[in-house]
């Protein structure tokens, strides 16, 4: 509803290829946007509707993406205060999600791209 044809216009204006990207890989884009923890989420939320996603596979994907991240945050909030072995497996998971999803990202531009 807020995002209108100019938002999209300007967005297709200033970075082609992530406006291509956002069509082709839709709801995968934002789920991996929900799962970085690097990545601000509002963001990425708003480019997915404003590229038209639709309303149930948006839903959907946000619910099934931030389950994993509640009980993940639960832990971290656990585990982070009562021991340094914690606070480590926290420091390293942070790491290795930021990872993998980064190159998640960089493997689905060069799929576009090919």
């Amino acid at each position: 509803m807020f995002s209108s044809g100019k938002m999209v216009k300007n967005l297709e204006r200033k970075h082609p290829d992530l406006k291509k990207l956002l069509e082709t890989y839709n709801y995968k884009f934002l789920a991996l946007g929900m799962i970085c923890p690097i990545a601000p989420t509002d963001v990425v939320c708003f480019l997915s509707a404003a590229v038209g996603l639709k309303y149930r596979v948006y839903i959907l994907t946000v619910i099934i993406t931030n389950i994993p991240l509640l009980i993940f945050s639960s832990f971290i909030v656990i585990n982070f205060s009562e021991s340094l072995v914690g606070t480590v497996l926290v420091i390293v998971s942070f790491v290795l999600i930021s990872v993998v999803s980064i190159k998640m990202w960089n493997i689905l531009k060069q799929k576009q791209s090919v």
